[in-house]
């Protein structure tokens, strides 16, 4: 079936379904005014409308997968139609809880039924776009029960055996539509797939699957708030805003619009947002969520007409809005590799960069000065209390941090958002505070102002420094689009295995270069962004690497474009603040960061150093690498202090390549024997007192 066909096929399923059972909803002040029940009461009825959609959920789920979703949505939408006739002819308030369970029970099919029709029949790139338009046929079925029921009550009449009907009549045309909607459902719809074995799901592996949990509730959440909006909406137009029920008809039918609005806007953000596609959805919902908590309020406090519609509508676009991503969300869900997971895999490289690049800096620099001791480099100690105030007003920012990662494991977004909290407190706080106990000249008042205009100009700089990235990467998305709509990572992936002739070493070396070009002038993620769908493909599939060691190789390879001539980024903006020779400057550059045009080559060839295990492999792995980068730091940047440029050279040569081989080579004998004679190497050298880096040894 046609992409178009299925959509519109389930999207109409999904009008007719929603329609038969939010006339509930919209029926409720009829409901008190028929049985004379109180607030409670209607509550009640609300309740065992969702409790049978929630009971039943699993069970129907089960079903639609043995026997699929044509037989069960098509059952399922009849059985809706008999509901509404039993809601229609209940003569007590006990029969009318039977009849919206029953409802409630059979709209169960709606959600595993429609999905499991949309995530088999539309591409991976447009599933998300295709659940926010079927989700619009709730809102929009929300919405068309409410002027049904509304508009319909009161003008027009039916007796049926002595009996008067007002809103009866609304509820009997809604499930004659149900059986029409379901007979043409039947006939037309014909699924990709089919399924004869089911299962009932291991629940102690979900409930093991933190992300699960985290959705399961944030699922809880959204479904109270999207039935507590709909459920009383029409009554508090009714008892709290004046407005007559006929009007709070067609405010929760706009509601039910700016719903629909919200859905296919988000969905259509959720296929396009650049990045991890979980972590973009995950945003985009904690953003619906946060707003839709403060609507809530705003309306709880709101009491004139328009300024109540106003915000009942823009609650409807992220209130009932936020479930058309939630369900994207909850259906990607797969076990993978979390944030936690990439934060341990790349301390072991993370330590070698820094510890290489400190030894390299200090062998340059200290033939340069007089005096090499900690405290002239220092300079003046801070007393001890603004040490203390100083360290708080900044670990505490990164306490949070590395709590809201580490532990919690929350998203990289909601981390950032927490963090950026905790930055504003501890920074607007600590200066205040000190004003107040009498440490500096400045009033709290005077302090609370400083630090409110810094706060401001600090955003505004940040968002002079972002605009950029904001406005590549959006670029990015677009190319990356065209790349994959094009083939060309496919190409590429052949490509490299032609010309390598599939040696590995061959290939990986290519890969890299590849990887320095496309990251040329830009940002850090962007040029991730680029290599990852490019090259990481290619030395998975087709040199079997493991997934995490293939991104951590292209990350790397593609952040020495900034070290990389002819554009080299870091350099030229080191070198319009130092006002240095920019050549000059690329050459000293790739000196002191040689090791990390080596380090790659070890996730290749050792993809256990970031395996995101920690253990004895990845340690011995680790202090090899290690050995072997400050091997190379050594071999190029110390003043060797031979008797000609022949022995200087060649020990540099020894260093160097003994350094590549303890990092890289496969075998371990080979890489022990490697340390081995670097460390006999190096013992001469302190033997006949040549391993100083004395300035006035230096010179001689």
């Amino acid at each position: 079936m046609g992409l178009y066909r299925v959509v519109s096929l389930i999207f109409g399923w999904q009008l007719a379904a929603s329609i038969c059972y939010y006339a509930v909803f919209a029926a409720t002040p009829f409901f008190r005014d028929e049985f004379g029940l109180s607030g409670a009461a209607i509550g009640f009825v609300v309740t065992a409308l969702t409790l049978g959609y929630a009971l039943f959920l699993l069970p129907l789920g089960v079903v639609t997968d043995r026997y699929g979703e044509r037989r069960t949505l098509t059952l399922g939408l009849c059985g809706l139609a008999v509901g509404t006739v039993l809601v229609a002819a209940s003569w007590s308030y006990l029969s009318l809880l039977f009849a919206v369970f029953l409802l409630g029970s059979v709209y169960g099919t709606a959600m595993p039924g429609t999905n499991k029709a949309i995530f088999d029949n539309t591409p991976v790139d447009r599933q998300n776009l295709a659940v926010g338009i079927k989700q619009v046929g709730v809102t929009a079925g929300s919405g068309a029960s409410a002027l049904v029921v509304t508009g319909l009550t009161g003008s027009v009449v039916w007796y049926v055996a002595g009996r008067r009907l007002t809103w009866e009549v609304s509820f009997l045309l809604v499930g004659a539509l149900g059986v029409v909607v379901a007979v043409a459902f039947w006939f037309l719809y014909r699924p990709a797939t089919t399924s004869e074995d089911a299962s009932i799901p291991e629940f102690r592996t979900l409930l093991s699957n933190r992300p699960y949990r985290a959705l399961t509730a944030a699922g809880v959440c959204i479904g109270t708030g999207v039935f507590t909006t709909t459920g009383y909406t029409v009554l508090y137009i009714d008892e709290s805003v004046g407005a007559t029920v006929a009007y709070g008809g067609l405010v929760l039918a706009g509601l039910q619009l700016s719903g629909s609005v919200g859905r296919v806007v988000t969905g259509w953000l959720s296929d396009t947002v650049p990045g991890e596609p979980r972590r973009a959805i995950g945003m985009i919902l904690l953003v619906q969520c946060l707003a839709s908590g403060l609507l809530f309020g705003v309306v709880a406090v709101t009491e004139g007409v328009l300024l109540s519609t106003g915000a009942l509508l823009a609650l409807g676009f992220f209130a009932l809005g936020s479930t058309g991503v939630y369900y994207s969300c909850m259906a990607s869900l797969i076990p993978g590799i979390t944030y936690v997971d990439v934060i341990v895999a790349g301390l072991i490289p993370a330590t070698i960069l820094s510890l290489t690049i400190f030894v390299a800096v200090h062998y340059v620099s200290a033939p340069q000065l007089d005096n090499t001791s900690g405290e002239s480099l220092l300079g003046d100690k801070l007393p001890r209390s603004e040490f203390l105030s100083e360290s708080l007003k900044y670990g505490i920012p990164l306490a949070v941090l590395i709590y809201k990662l580490g532990i919690q494991q929350v998203t990289v977004g909601t981390a950032a958002l927490w963090t950026t909290a905790a930055m504003l407190l501890t920074g607007i706080l600590f200066p205040i505070a000190h004003a107040a106990a009498g440490t500096n000249e400045e009033t709290p008042v005077g302090a609370l102002k400083r630090t409110l205009w810094e706060t401001l100009d600090g955003c505004r700089e940040g968002v002079v420094v972002l605009a950029p990235v904001a406005i590549i990467l959006a670029a990015i998305n677009g190319v990356v689009d065209i790349l994959t709509a094009t083939g060309v990572p496919t190409a590429i992936s052949l490509t490299l295995l032609d010309l390598s002739g599939g040696v590995l070493i061959v290939a990986a070396i290519l890969s890299m270069i590849i990887c320095i070009i496309l990251g040329l002038g830009m940002p850090t993620t962007a040029s991730y962004t680029i290599v990852a769908l490019l090259v990481a493909p290619t030395l998975i599939s087709q040199f079997f690497l493991p997934e995490l060691a293939s991104h951590f190789f292209v990350f790397y390879a593609a952040i020495l474009a900034g070290l990389t001539p002819p554009i080299a980024t870091c350099v030229a903006v080191a070198c319009g603040i130092a006002g240095a020779d920019f050549w000059r400057s690329c050459v000293e550059a790739i000196k002191i960061s040689a090791p990390l045009f080596v380090l790659p080559f070890v996730f290749i060839y050792h993809p256990d150093i970031v395996s995101a295990e920690l253990n004895m492999t990845t340690a011995q792995i680790g202090i090899l690498a290690m050995l072997g980068a400050v091997a190379i730091i050594h071999g190029i940047n110390f003043p060797f202090r031979f008797d000609s440029r022949a022995q200087v050279l060649g020990a540099r040569v020894v260093f160097f390549v003994g350094g590549v081989i303890t990092m890289v080579y496969p075998t371990f004998l080979i890489q022990a024997a490697a340390v081995g004679v670097l460390a006999i190497l190096y013992g001469s050298q302190v033997a006949t007192g040549q391993a100083s880096l004395r300035p006035a040894e230096a010179e001689g």
